[in-house]
C-alpha cells in the first residue's frame, strides 16, 4: 500500500531538523542528534525506578516499569534500538511505558554499552547479564524467579533474539516469549527490502552498514548467531527450548525482509513463531504509539502477545510453591483473598467432615452479600406434576425496575446438590436481574441425598408453568407502563 500519511509526516519532521545522516558524523554527534528526533511519550504506570545491576565489566543501568495491579507479573526485559550506537533509557521510555501498560508486564529496560566503544559481544553481554539479574531478582520486582520474556526494536530486536538463543543453549534462564520489533538479524545488504527501502525512509542502507561496522570488531563475527541470529543453524540442538516469538515488521523498512526471514526460520525449526507486517509503515514507527494510529495497533498486538506470558509465570509459580496454600492465594484477586480470610476467621470445618444438617446450617448462617434492589420480588410455589414423586417447587421471581418486555433467566443455585436454597441465591439473582435487565426465576429444587438424581432436574418448572409465568410477568409490565413506573 502507499506510504501512510502519518509515516510521511514523521519523515518530513525528521528532514525539517536538518540533521546530517549518522554515518557522516562521529558516534558522539550521532547520539546528540538522535536526542533531537521525535519521541513519543508513554502512559503513566504504577511505578518507575532507575537502578544499576551487575554487569560483566561494569554496572548496567536499568529502568524498571511496574504496572497497576497485584503480582506476580510477567517480566519483560527490553533492549532499545539505535544500531548499537545510539539510544538510551530515555529514548526507550515511551515504548517501555506503552508495553508495561498494554501487556501488564514489569518492563526492565536495559542501558547496555554502546558501540563502537564497546564491540560485539560486549553490548550483548550486558543484555544477557541484565536478563539473568531480572530472573534472579524477579520476586522483588513483582514477578516469578526463573522465567522472563525478552524484546527489543531494531538493534534491540537483534539483542533480544540473541539472548533467547543463548538462554535456550545454556539453560541459565527460561525465556518464554521474545518480541522482535523490526529486528536486525543478518549482515546482508542485498535483500529486496534494502533495494526498495534503502533510501528515503529515515533508516538508510549506508547507515546500517555504518552501524554494523561500529558493532563488529571483526567482519567474521557476522557469522555468529549471537550477532546475526538468522545464521542460527537449522539443526540447533536447543531449538525446542527457544522462546515463542512474535515479529513485527514495517513495509517501508530496509530490515523488513530479514525480520520476516527470521520469523520463518524459527517456524521451520519448530518454534512457535508468528508475525505481522504493518503496511504503510517505516522503521521506528513502533515507538511512536502516542502519535501514529498504526503504532498503537502494533503496540496492542505486542501487548496481547506478552500477556500470554502470564500462563508461564503461573505455571512456574505453582511449581515453586506447590503445597503452600498461603503462597497460592497470592495469585488470587485481593477481594477473593479477603473472602477466603473471612471464611478462615469463621473456623468452619470442611464440609466433608460434617453431617448434611450441619453443612446446611453453616451455609444458611455464614455471611452473605446483599443484592441490589429490583422492581418486584414474589415468592410462589408451583406444582411439579412429573417424575416419580410430584410435589411443590418453591420459586422466587425477580422483576426489573424497568419497562418490559423482558427476557427470562431460570437460575439454579449451587451447593453441590446438597446445600443452598433461594435465600443463599438471593444476592446473585438480584445482581443478574439488574445487570441483565431480565426476569430471574430462582428455583428451590429438592436436595440430595434425600432426593437423588433425577429429582432435582424433574422438579424444574414445566413449559406450561413458564407460559403462565410469562403471561403474569407481561401483565406486570403493562401495569408499570400504565402507572408511569
Amino acid at each position: 500500500m502507499p506510504l501512510h500519511p502519518q509515516a510521511q509526516q514523521v519523515i518530513d519532521a525528521t528532514r525539517a531538523l536538518g540533521l546530517p545522516p549518522n554515518h557522516t558524523v562521529s558516534p558522539a554527534e550521532a547520539r546528540a542528534n538522535a536526542a533531537q528526533r521525535l519521541r513519543s511519550p508513554g502512559p503513566d504506570v504504577a511505578k518507575v525506578e532507575d537502578q544499576s545491576v551487575p554487569g560483566p565489566a561494569t554496572n548496567v543501568p536499568v529502568r524498571i516499569y511496574t504496572p497497576d495491579g497485584n503480582g506476580p507479573f510477567p517480566i519483560l526485559v527490553w533492549y532499545h534500538g539505535g544500531g548499537w550506537v545510539v539510544g538510551d533509557l530515555d529514548s526507550a521510555d515511551g515504548a517501555a511505558r506503552h508495553l508495561c501498560a498494554s501487556s501488564g508486564n514489569v518492563v526492565v529496560s536495559v542501558d547496555y554499552r554502546l558501540s563502537p566503544e564497546a564491540k560485539f559481544p560486549e553490548p550483548f553481554d550486558d543484555c544477557y547479564a541484565a536478563t539473568l539479574w531480572a530472573s534472579e531478582n524477579a520476586e522483588s520486582l513483582g514477578g516469578v524467579k526463573g522465567v522472563v520474556s525478552v524484546g527489543g526494536d531494531s538493534a534491540g530486536g537483534n539483542l533480544a533474539a540473541a539472548v533467547a538463543i543463548k538462554a535456550a543453549e545454556t539453560g541459565d534462564v527460561r525465556v518464554s516469549h521474545q518480541l522482535l520489533v523490526y529486528p536486525v538479524t543478518d549482515r546482508d545488504f542485498g535483500t529486496g527490502s534494502y533495494a526498495d527501502n534503502g533510501t528515503g525512509y529515515n533508516l538508510e542502507r549506508e547507515g546500517m552498514m555504518w552501524y554494523w561496522d561500529a558493532y563488529l570488531a571483526d567482519p567474521a563475527d557476522a557469522a555468529d548467531p549471537l550477532a546475526a541470529p538468522l545464521r542460527l543453524p537449522a539443526d540447533f540442538a536447543a531449538a525446542k527450548d527457544l522462546a515463542k516469538a512474535f515479529t513485527i515488521t514495517a513495509e517501508y523498512d530496509p530490515l523488513r525482509d530479514e525480520g520476516e526471514a527470521y520469523a520463518r526460520h524459527l517456524q521451520q525449526m519448530g518454534v512457535p513463531s508468528s508475525g505481522r507486517r504493518y503496511d504503510g509503515m517505516i522503521h521506528g514507527f513502533f515507538g511512536l504509539a502516542s502519535n501514529m494510529d498504526t503504532a498503537r495497533v502494533a503496540m496492542d498486538d505486542a501487548g496481547a502477545f506478552l500477556r500470554g506470558a502470564v500462563d508461564d509465570v503461573v505455571a512456574e509459580y505453582h511449581a515453586q510453591h506447590q503445597g503452600d496454600t498461603g503462597a497460592m492465594r497470592q495469585l488470587l484477586d485481593p477481594q477473593a483473598r479477603n473472602v477466603l480470610e473471612i471464611f478462615d476467621s469463621l473456623d468452619i470445618k470442611p464440609f466433608q467432615e460434617m453431617s448434611v444438617e450441619e453443612c446446611r446450617e453453616v451455609m444458611d448462617n455464614r455471611p452473605r452479600p446483599q443484592g441490589p434492589a429490583v422492581g418486584q420480588v414474589e415468592d410462589r410455589v408451583i406444582q411439579n406434576l412429573y417424575g416419580k414423586e410430584p410435589g411443590d417447587v418453591p420459586i422466587r421471581i425477580y422483576t426489573p425496575d424497568t419497562q418490559g418486555p423482558w427476557g427470562i433467566l431460570m437460575w439454579f443455585h449451587g451447593g453441590g446438590w446438597v446445600i443452598g436454597n433461594i435465600e443463599t441465591a438471593d444476592a446473585t439473582a438480584r445482581e443478574l436481574c439488574v445487570g441483565a435487565d431480565c426476569v430471574v426465576i430462582s428455583v428451590d429444587y429438592r436436595l440430595a441425598p434425600e432426593y437423588k438424581i433425577p429429582h432435582a432436574v424433574r422438579g424444574l418448572p414445566h413449559r406450561h408453568d413458564l407460559g403462565n409465568l410469562q403471561r403474569r410477568i407481561a401483565g406486570w409490565s403493562t401495569q408499570r407502563r400504565r402507572r408511569g413506573w
